[in-house]
């Protein structure tokens, strides 16, 4: 991946993080997961497993979120430091 395209990348991912909208949604979906896990009954090990992977999932989303936004921020540094 060229640093332009890292940089282009990092700032959609940037902007798609910081949404409004985007943040609204993780929230409710992770409040909603964690709401059916809490609601759980004893035997739905099934039940609860799936709301385990699905927080787990919501995480890596918002790592790599992160990740990419935090590599496009450097990779415009280095290019700026480089004019």
């Amino acid at each position: 991946m060229t640093e332009a395209e890292i940089i282009r990348r990092g700032e959609a991912a940037r902007a798609f993080r910081d949404n409004p909208l985007t943040v609204d949604l993780f929230a409710e979906v992770e409040r909603e997961t964690m709401e059916q896990w809490a609601l759980s009954q004893p035997p739905d090990t099934v039940e609860r497993e799936s709301c385990y992977f699905q927080l787990r999932v919501l995480g890596a989303l918002k790592s790599k979120l992160a990740n990419w936004a935090y590599d496009g921020a450097e990779a415009m540094k280095r290019r700026t430091n480089n004019l």
